[in-house]
């Protein structure tokens, strides 16, 4: 299945399966958009604290159960209005929990 084109906010055209962008020497290269988001997951001064690189965000929750609740609402909320391809992501991404050794380690 061939990919379709479309317009971009400043006139370039965008592919419904990744991201273009045209180089200083007219060639346009094309990214994969990602289906998923990793949440590194640490535990800070009494909190659990969860960190989605991807989209520049940090949610937090005293208890590991309050935090598993968050990333799916702070995701929405940061990408609210947005297209998710603006930050190379396709829609509805799905969110990958990863737990340093310390916050494992206080759950058993």
């Amino acid at each position: 299945m061939g990919a379709t084109p479309g317009p971009c906010r400043d006139g370039r055209s965008s592919l419904s399966n990744g991201a273009a962008a045209m180089s200083d020497d007219g060639n346009v290269s094309v990214t994969p958009l990602q289906s998923t988001i990793t949440a590194v997951v640490s535990k800070s001064e009494g909190w659990y604290v969860a960190s989605c690189r991807e989209i520049s965000a940090v949610t937090q929750g005293r208890t590991f159960d309050e935090l598993v609740e968050n990333p799916r609402e702070v995701l929405e909320l940061h990408l609210e209005g947005d297209d998710p391809a603006e930050y190379g992501l396709t829609p509805n991404p799905s969110i990958v929990m990863t737990f340093d050794a310390g916050v494992v380690s206080a759950q058993t």
